[in-house]
């Protein structure tokens, strides 16, 4: 019974180290996203550089995008670790 849970735990340890690698990743990317947004430059009134903002401005919308993506990726890595603390829980209780 011992040997069953110390291997539950260490699977679950292991998940909970990917998921926080997996978390942290996006977290810094989302600040790194943020920092850049915060130091964008002022609208121009030049219509060269006017259309060269809009074009960034359009490449940060499609990275969120796929941003977004990423989160329903962690967002579903999240629901996986708790579904599988409740079988785990219940399977080391002899439910």
């Amino acid at each position: 019974m011992y040997r069953t849970v110390h291997t539950s735990v260490t699977n679950q340890l292991v998940c909970l180290s990917q998921f926080s690698d997996q978390l942290e990743g996006m977290l810094d990317t989302l600040a790194s996203t943020a920092e850049q947004l915060d130091h964008a430059e002022a609208i121009s009134a030049q219509p060269d550089k006017l259309r060269d903002q809009l074009l960034d401005n359009q490449a940060v919308i499609e990275d969120m995008e796929k941003r977004l993506a990423a989160l329903d990726a962690v967002r579903a890595t999240a629901g996986d670790l708790i579904d599988r603390e409740g079988m785990d829980n219940d399977a080391a209780q002899g439910k």
